[in-house]
């Protein structure tokens, strides 16, 4: 998968999901589809939960692929989101993170 991180190394998968190991071997990144569930906000309200029982291994989120509409907007089929003015007055990068500010998310 082009969007994870560089160096990252395929382990293993499941029904829902494709797992990697970090180039350093710190983190385990899970590519999920969200196949367990009906609908994104299901799968994002399990991720919060788990978070909450058990913060000892508790889920960051990465990112997820959106596809440019127009200008600086972008659409997500596979959640059914569109997420818009992210422009580089909304989106800051410091040592290579993004930070977002003042986003815009409608669900289609």
């Amino acid at each position: 998968m082009e969007s994870l991180p560089q160096g990252s190394q395929y382990l293993t998968e499941g029904g829902e999901s494709k797992v990697y190991l970090s180039e350093d071997g710190r983190f385990v990144i899970k590519v999920n589809d969200a196949a367990y569930y009906a609908t994104w906000t299901e799968y994002f309200n399990s991720l919060l939960l788990h978070n909450l029982l058990f913060s000892n291994s508790a889920y960051s989120l990465l990112g997820n692929a959106f596809a440019k509409t127009r200008r600086q907007d972008y659409y997500n089929s596979e959640f059914g989101l569109t997420l818009e003015d992210m422009h580089d007055e909304n989106v800051i990068a410091k040592d290579n993170i993004l930070f977002f500010i003042d986003t815009v998310f409608y669900i289609m």
